[in-house]
């Protein structure tokens, strides 16, 4: 029994110790193809990871809105000196002029939008209104005006000469309009118009932006709280104007507490009617047009007024 023991013992020792011969190798050869794998396994990982960043990248770069500011000057189309101008809801190709702190229209843009019954005397190097009873005159860059009562002195140059166009003061004007106008950073808010309006305050802060999109660039901050006209509403957006006369594009989940406003209209002009000769009744001095005009300014100087 002894005899078999060992017996058995020495052929589990042989199997062990030929065991033991070819383990060595095995294990070598095992620890080269790790060596070969891992690299392989890493750049296939890394191949994965940079994937992966790309692609959320690209997901996050989506939904990020842009912090990019507007240039201002380009959006408004202005140079220095220059100022847009806004009418009603809408800016208007014309432009307007910024100087010693007040703000003066092109005679053209004046007959255009505003009144046509001004009358130039270059040779007097004059600027006159013709009413149905009177003439009101002013000197280029002259500071005050007159009319058959006597002369009156402005804070501001009434009009000016530059070039070829005659410019004229903003608030001059208003004498023989009725308008109103606001002066802002690079823009003029002109209304001739009035009635109601849509209004919301801004929920949550947030931007003003160029056009709707959270990618467009960013005209300005609006505030908690801060009220805006609604000129459109759209699905996700709506087209605004701020009180700062700002019109650009905020997210409609930003706004809330729609209300509607009665504009306050300006009624300080009246216009005098003029006795028509040729024509039954009275026409008004923007009907009249630049003929009669001529005619009562010539009438008048012959007289004396």
């Amino acid at each position: 029994m002894c005899y078999d023991v060992t017996a058995r013992s020495l052929r589990a020792h042989h199997v062990t110790v030929n065991r033991k011969a070819v383990h060595p190798h095995l294990e070598k050869g095992k620890r080269k193809m790790k060596k070969k794998i891992i690299p392989v396994v890493v750049a296939l990982v890394l191949i994965a990871i940079v994937g992966i960043v790309g692609f959320g990248g690209k997901i996050l770069d989506k939904y990020t809105y842009s912090k990019e500011l507007a240039d201002l000057d380009e959006y408004y189309g202005v140079a220095e000196g220059e100022l847009a101008i806004v009418l009603q809801d809408e800016m208007v190709e014309e432009k307007a002029v910024l100087r010693d702190d007040a703000v003066y229209f092109d005679l053209d843009t004046v007959e255009r939008y505003l009144n046509e019954g001004f009358y130039v005397d270059v040779n007097e190097q004059k600027l006159l209104y013709t009413t149905a009873v009177d003439t009101i005159s002013t000197a280029f860059e002259g500071r005050e005006y007159s009319d058959r009562n006597g002369s009156y002195a402005t804070a501001y140059a009434t009009c000016y000469m530059q070039g070829d166009t005659l410019y004229v003061a903003a608030e001059y004007v208003k004498m023989f309009a009725n308008y109103s106008y606001a002066l802002f950073d690079r823009h003029v808010q002109m209304y001739t118009q009035w009635g109601e309006k849509q209004t919301m305050e801004v929920s949550k802060k947030t931007q003003i932006r160029v056009l709707g999109g959270i990618k467009s660039p960013i005209l300005r901050q609006l505030e908690k709280g801060e009220k805006v006209e609604v000129l459109e509403e759209m699905e996700t957006w709506s087209k605004v104007k701020t009180e700062d006369s700002i019109i650009g594009y905020v997210e409609n989940k930003r706004l809330a507490n729609a209300s509607v406003e009665t504009e306050t209209s300006v009624t300080d002009y009246v216009p005098e009617e003029y006795t028509s000769l040729s024509l039954p009744g009275k026409v008004a001095p923007a009907t009249a047009g630049a003929a009669i005009k001529s005619t009562i300014y010539n009438m008048l100087r012959e007289i004396g007024l």
